[in-house]
């Protein structure tokens, strides 16, 4: 973790009021800092590689490089870096199909904020975790039911 024990995080969205909304939510838990914000994918991973940070949240979708690009590269590079994918809930990529391919974590933009700072604090190791890093989500029999929670 960051400094003073804080989760040091990244946001990777090509939306301003999704990026600032994230923001918000994530500054009003105490010991999360945003430390850097990106609007494409290439941006992502030059923040990530500068900043070093503990978690990024990084949008399926997005410019230049999405958000699948981002992950396969950042896997590699970096393997201590926990990675949450955020989504749609109409994306063709699922959660089952980002956390196969190495991510934290799958967060579906229509879930409750406050759910987030969980998966954040889950992932970063900021809060004793119920299921390994690539399970945070919760187990469904049906992961075609609807909009997950990590409630």
């Amino acid at each position: 973790m960051g400094q003073n024990n804080s989760i040091k995080v990244v946001i990777a969205d090509d939306h301003p009021v999704v990026r600032i909304g994230i923001k918000y939510h994530l500054g009003l838990a105490p010991g999360i800092s945003i430390v850097g914000e990106a609007a494409n994918g290439l941006e992502a991973i030059q923040l990530v590689k500068e900043l070093s940070p503990d978690v990024l949240i990084v949008d399926l979708r997005m410019p230049l490089l999405d958000g699948v690009q981002v992950l396969a590269r950042l896997h590699t590079e970096m393997p201590g870096l926990f990675i949450l994918v955020i989504s749609e809930d109409d994306d063709a990529c699922q959660p089952k199909d980002t956390l196969a391919m190495g991510a934290s974590g799958h967060f579906l933009k229509s879930q409750d904020p406050r759910s987030l700072i969980k998966a954040v604090r889950q992932a970063a190791g900021g809060e004793e975790q119920s299921l390994p890093p690539n399970q945070l989500l919760s187990q469904k029999a049906d992961w075609d039911r609807g909009p997950l929670s990590f409630a």
